[in-house]
């Protein structure tokens, strides 16, 4: 599969195909990925630092892109505040 810069390619209201990731269907794609896959071991007992920073991070992004893939406009201040409206 051909990579394009700035595009994700998946499942949208075209059909499976390149999204810019100035769209919104760029972000539902990308927020359909990051809900399936969480980094490290969740388990209590190999809960390092490490571990739980990048649950932290990947948490965060996946907050940031939920937030754009609801977005009315492109704009992550209104994105954030179209997020806690829904």
């Amino acid at each position: 599969l051909e990579k394009k810069k700035d595009y994700i390619h998946g499942p949208g209201p075209h059909g499976i195909g390149y999204y810019h990731l100035l769209t919104r269907n760029a972000y539902v794609i990308l927020y359909s990925r990051l809900t399936k896959e969480r980094p490290g071991n969740i388990c209590c007992c190999t809960n390092t630092n490490d571990i739980r920073d990048a649950i932290s991070e990947h948490d965060d992004v996946e907050s940031i892109v939920y937030n754009r893939s609801v977005a009315s406009k492109p704009d992550d201040f209104q994105a954030a505040k179209d997020a806690i409206a829904k």
